[in-house]
């Protein structure tokens, strides 16, 4: 545009706060502005502007400059073009959703949208979700019909030029959450617990029997514990060889862990981590003395009050510590560091706790006791085997007895 034709639209009353943006003849091509008739184009080259009534030369009146031939029949490598959003009378033109054509505030995530497309976008792209279209996949995206199809909307949101790079992505769950979580979704549902043996005080439940449904409890446990496992995050990302050495070194710690706090000191039953019940005199020629230490330790477990949170780092503590064979010792310590400091933050913010240091120190000693109530655990198993009342389960035989040294 030549200087002389822009210096006569500023001069006659084309107030600068009009001159919404420059932008390029493709730009324009893009946006389907027919049905905006009170949106002014200015293409190069320019007819001196005229007034809309009286075809005089524009003096003080706001008015629609004619251009020369429509936009298609311009050079665009050498035109420009650009938008003066202003209607008659001086008011400013409203600004449309390119997805709907609602009202639009201004530009999101790249394109000229409305709150409710740049909430719908903004909620897909977090929440990763996927939409399936029940019609043809050409569904209209208008003001009235925007919500009946999603996968039809959002496909319109990427089409007009929406970018899923710039919204910004939920923030990231913390590790305690995580761990906490990990320990929720393997624990038993009480409302399906298996009672069937809880009152069976029959004296024909031979001693073989309560051997084998010991086992049974022992194998199914190990189950779910290794599903508790590999919820820990950054487990898996340890090679095969280090989660094995880690998971067998703590599985028995782990089980007299996760025992323990669902023990009561006034409740007699036993809820084990597959669901079943049973009193602790049906438990005690299977358990031997073993089962006397684990009470123990979980009266002093409950004489703490630890919550979830402190409870669910203990059980990640368990697994993630330096074993014997570990290859790749810096990174199972860096897991550790992490589990131990989001550990102390949340003693720290919890207000029940008084003496915060002296209450972390002495949860992170059960993590010793856990290795004595082990060891107790291996020669409990060791001693059923040389029993051989009932056969040894090949799992228990590989975990607990085959690294034996006697």
């Amino acid at each position: 545009m030549n200087s002389k034709c822009f210096q006569e639209i500023l001069d006659n009353s084309v107030r600068p706060e009009y001159l919404q943006e420059y932008v390029s003849d493709t730009d324009l091509m893009k946006n389907d502005l027919s049905n905006n008739s009170k949106l002014i184009r200015y293409c190069m080259p320019l007819q001196r502007p005229i007034s809309a009534s009286s075809g005089e030369p524009l003096k003080n009146e706001i008015c629609q400059l004619a251009s020369t031939p429509p936009i298609t029949q311009f050079n665009h490598s050498n035109s420009t073009v650009f938008f003066i959003s202003t209607i008659a009378y001086g008011k400013k033109i409203e600004k449309i959703c390119c997805v709907c054509g609602d009202t639009a505030a201004c530009q999101h995530y790249g394109v000229q949208t409305c709150e409710g497309c740049k909430g719908f976008f903004k909620r897909t792209v977090q929440k990763n979700a996927s939409y399936i279209c029940l019609g043809n996949k050409d569904c209209p995206v208008d003001k009235r019909r925007r919500n009946r199809c999603q996968y039809c909307r959002f496909q319109k949101c990427i089409s007009v030029g929406m970018v899923k790079e710039v919204c910004p992505r939920s923030p990231p769950i913390s590790l305690i959450t995580s761990l906490v979580r990990a320990y929720v979704d393997t624990i038993p549902d009480m409302t399906s617990l298996n009672y069937m043996y809880f009152n069976n005080q029959k004296e024909s439940f031979c001693e073989s029997e309560q051997v084998q449904q010991f086992y049974n409890i022992l194998t199914t446990s190990i189950n779910v514990i290794k599903q508790m496992a590999d919820k820990i995050p950054g487990f898996l990302d340890f090679t095969l060889a280090d989660q094995e050495i880690l998971f067998q070194s703590a599985a028995l710690e782990l089980f007299v862990l996760r025992l323990s706090y669902r023990l009561k000191s006034t409740d007699s039953k036993l809820i084990f981590c597959n669901g079943t019940v049973l009193q602790r005199n049906q438990c005690q020629r299977s358990f031997g003395d073993w089962l006397s230490a684990i009470v123990e330790f979980s009266k002093n477990l409950h004489d703490m009050q630890i919550d979830i949170s402190s409870f669910s780092c203990l059980c990640a503590l368990v697994l993630i510590t330096d074993r014997f064979g570990i290859q790749e010792l810096k990174k199972v310590e860096l897991l550790q560091q992490k589990i131990v400091s989001s550990l102390r933050d949340h003693i720290t913010k919890n207000d029940n706790v008084q003496n915060k240091s002296y209450y972390l120190s002495k949860l992170l000693g059960k993590l010793s006791e856990l290795r004595t109530l082990s060891v107790q655990g291996l020669q409990r198993i060791f001693y059923l085997k040389l029993e051989d009342l009932v056969s040894t389960p090949p799992i228990i035989e590989h975990m607990f007895l085959a690294s034996l040294p006697y």
